[in-house]
């Protein structure tokens, strides 16, 4: 039978995609005590929707904090500056702590475990009159 929740764990959910944002600052890269390799970052995610006339408006929908491990920490922190626009995947975890001072209190926030992470390419249309055509190679 699993252990019940207790004060301080950390809260993991299923895997899944989550959306796609960009990286408000270069990740920061640190090692633990432990020794593992750990990068954060914080994702900008804008929500889409379509306008009346058919035109699309975005909206800041949010900043969420994420952090990955190990290799992958490591590749992100050389490949992606700040601005890159990336797909996300991995899991939702809370972590909660009392702050100091003459007023303690409880205070929580949402983290992103981060499993893969992977630029985003925009695939554009364009005539296919302007598209260079392969020259042709002789048999």
């Amino acid at each position: 039978m699993p252990r019940r929740p207790r004060k301080g764990d950390r809260c993991e959910h299923q895997e899944s995609d989550l959306p796609r944002g960009r990286l408000v600052a270069d990740p920061e890269l640190k090692y633990l005590n432990s020794g593992t390799l750990v990068a954060n970052f914080a994702l900008a995610v804008n929500r889409s929707t379509r306008k009346p006339d058919g035109s699309w408006k975005d909206d800041l929908d949010g900043f969420f904090d994420c952090e990955v491990f190990g290799g992958s920490a490591l590749t992100l922190s050389g490949d992606f500056k700040k601005g890159a626009e990336v797909q996300i995947s991995g899991s939702l975890g809370q972590r909660t702590w009392k702050t100091s001072g003459d007023q303690p209190r409880k205070v929580s926030k949402v983290e992103i475990r981060v499993e893969s992470i992977g630029a985003v390419l925009e695939v554009r249309k364009t005539d296919d009159a302007a598209q260079p055509q392969p020259e042709p190679q002789p048999a």
